[in-house]
């Protein structure tokens, strides 16, 4: 423009008296225009933010923070509400998992109580033997009758023959056992 009027054509003359109204109107257009950007923005990225930093102290463990609602039917108010429902799930999933583990040693408690009774209440021998032929401690009634009182130190291999060789044959036969359940559980397993 500036070159423009120090030409004396009528176009440059009609600019240079009109100016210092185009210079007032693309000022008045661009603040416009910064305004209008900056409330776009804000109205975006102000939920984005506060959603970010309630993400983090979710992400902290603060499942009790507060997600204030945002009333908008844009894809951020739609995020905004699947997040809010996230958290609110989450929030009833760790109740119920704090009320499972509050209960979770009385109900293993009552459960072994009720093996217990049901092993005593057997006419049958039923006990779980190791590969060493230790008696682990959960055993019928009649598995006393038929072998003895039982400790932690009883022995199934022990108790079912004084011979050497029978106990030995029942050793290896544990073991051969063993090694035949895990090879056909775990078949990659060299033993």
């Amino acid at each position: 423009l500036l070159l423009l009027n120090r030409f004396s054509t009528p176009v440059a003359l009609a600019i240079a008296e009109r100016q210092a109204d185009i210079l007032i109107w693309m000022s008045i257009a661009l603040t416009g225009g910064i305004v209008v950007w900056w409330y776009i923005t804000t109205l975006t990225s102000r939920p984005l933010l506060q959603l970010r930093a309630t993400s983090g102290e979710v992400a902290a463990g603060n499942l009790d923070v507060i997600i204030p609602a945002y009333q908008s039917r844009t894809e951020v108010g739609e995020l905004y509400e699947a997040f809010r429902k996230m958290v609110s799930d989450i929030r009833v999933s760790r109740a119920e998992i704090e009320e499972y583990n509050r209960t979770l040693e009385q109900r293993i408690a009552e459960r072994t109580q009720e093996v217990q009774s049901l092993l005593d209440n057997m006419d049958e021998g039923l006990f779980t033997v190791a590969v060493d032929g230790k008696i682990y401690p959960r055993y019928s009634a009649a598995t006393v009758e038929m072998l003895g009182e039982l400790n932690e130190t009883s022995n199934f291999i022990e108790r079912i023959s004084d011979n050497e060789d029978d106990r030995q044959a029942v050793q290896e036969t544990f073991e051969l056992l063993l090694a035949l359940i895990l090879h056909d559980l775990c078949p990659n397993i060299q033993q």
